[in-house]
């Protein structure tokens, strides 16, 4: 069972910009034929791509976890919430690639090793010690997504992500809350996700150790 530390998000991350020849191991995928763009435009855009890498990691490794719950789990409540992961996830994605090829952002192809690791340890388990830790894992993921979200809503310096940001966050925070009631109905422990609820929590300055690993695989093309 992992253990959850909220940790202060570190914003020492601008020194990576966006890229306008791509590495060889994003496969080609999502290059665009836009000019090359200026020091001060990478500059504003890198925190951009770095949102905009990691929601393609999280909707992936969303729909792969939920895929691996209908295959696994036998409760219903789970099972519903799994198909929503399975849809919604998969549609942010192909919004997420028009975004990308937009704005000339390379998309990682594998999934990070957060959640690699995540699926193999759930791989193992089974009955409602599977349902139980897949649905923390949910909460925990959704967490993180709505504090990225309400970030970038808020600050994104592109107007595309902007929009993309402000239009999601409401369906996130509703799948937040669905997953913390389906985790009630499972039996998983998420107590601490109502801290994340806090008055006065704007989520800007908050989240968890994943992201500081799933940033460090965003940085690694």
């Amino acid at each position: 069972m992992m253990r959850l530390n909220i940790v202060l998000v570190s914003t020492v991350i601008a020194g990576a910009v966006l890229a306008t020849s791509v590495r060889a191991d994003c496969g080609g995928q999502h290059r665009s034929s836009a000019a090359p763009m200026s020091a001060d435009e990478r500059a504003a855009l890198s925190s951009d791509e770095i949102f905009i890498r990691g929601a393609y990691l999280m909707n992936q490794a969303e729909v792969r976890l939920g895929q691996l719950a209908l295959d696994r789990s036998s409760h219903p409540d789970v099972q519903n919430f799994a198909r929503h992961m399975v849809n919604d996830h998969g549609a942010v994605l192909r919004r997420l690639e028009r975004i990308a090829d937009r704005n000339s952002i390379p998309l990682p192809r594998r999934m990070d090793p957060v959640h690699r690791d995540i699926e193999r340890s759930l791989s193992q388990l089974s009955g409602a010690a599977f349902d139980r830790e897949f649905m923390r894992v949910m909460v925990k993921d959704h967490a993180n997504a709505v504090m990225d979200l309400q970030e970038h809503a808020a600050n994104a310096k592109s107007p595309d992500v902007r929009a993309f940001a402000q239009e999601l966050l409401p369906s996130f925070r509703d799948h937040f809350q669905m997953a913390q009631q389906v985790a009630a109905s499972a039996g998983a422990d998420t107590q601490w996700a109502a801290a994340i609820n806090a008055p006065g929590d704007t989520g800007a300055e908050r989240s968890f150790n994943v992201r500081a690993d799933r940033n460090s695989d965003i940085m690694q093309r």
